[in-house]
C-alpha cells in the first residue's frame, strides 16, 4: 500500500520513533486537512478508545501519539522554521542525535499561513469524550520564538495527524 510505504520511522532519539510525514501526506508538507471524525468517514468514531486512525491506516505499529509523547518531542528537540526558499515547514531536530523531521507550517486549510500547525494527540481531555488534546506549534514572524503548547477542542477540529511508530 502506497500510504504505509512513504512513512518511515525516523529515530529522534526519544521513547517512540515518529513518521517521517503525515497521515495522507504525499509529502512532508502534504497533510489531510479535515477533523479527526471526518478524515475517516466516522469510522474511528468520537471516542477515543475507538479505532486510532493511524493504526487503521498503518498497521499494528503505527499510532496517534499521546499527549506526554509530544511534550517528550518539544522538551528534546529543537524547532525552527525552514530556511529554505521554497519550503512551508518547520523543522524539527533532535538534540539528542540531531535527526529531523519536518511538519507543515500552516493552519488547516491554509499551509501557506507561517509558522503554524495544529497535531492530534491520542490524549482525551476527561471532561468531553468528544475533546481530546492537540498540539500547537507557532513561530513568530521572524522565526525566532516558537511558542507551543497543549490544548483541548471538539474532534471536528481540523488538525492534523503525525503517527509514531512503536518498535
Amino acid at each position: 500500500d502506497k500510504e504505509i510505504l512513504k512513512h518511515q520511522p525516523v529515530d529522534l532519539g526519544l521513547s517512540v520513533l515518529w513518521s517521517s510525514c503525515n497521515l495522507y501526506g504525499r509529502e512532508y508538507d502534504e497533510s489531510n486537512l479535515d477533523g479527526w471524525y471526518d478524515s475517516f468517514d466516522g469510522k474511528c468514531g468520537f471516542e477515543w478508545s475507538s479505532v486510532d486512525p493511524a493504526t487503521a491506516m498503518l498497521g499494528d505499529k503505527w499510532r496517534v501519539p499521546t499527549k506526554a509523547e509530544w511534550e517528550e518531542l518539544l522538551a528534546n528537540c529543537k524547532v525552527y522554521f525552514s530556511t529554505e526558499s521554497y519550503a512551508s515547514h518547520l523543522v524539527v531536530e533532535s538534540k539528542v542525535n540531531s535527526n529531523k523531521i519536518y511538519l507543515p507550517a500552516g493552519e488547516p486549510g491554509d499551509l501557506d499561513y507561517y509558522g503554524c500547525s495544529r497535531y492530534w494527540s491520542s490524549s482525551a481531555n476527561n471532561s468531553s469524550s468528544a475533546h481530546g488534546f492537540y498540539f500547537y506549534l507557532s513561530l513568530s514572524d521572524d522565526g525566532s520564538t516558537a511558542y507551543k503548547y497543549m490544548t483541548t477542542y471538539s474532534k471536528t477540529t481540523k488538525c492534523l495527524i503525525r503517527p509514531v511508530y512503536i518498535q
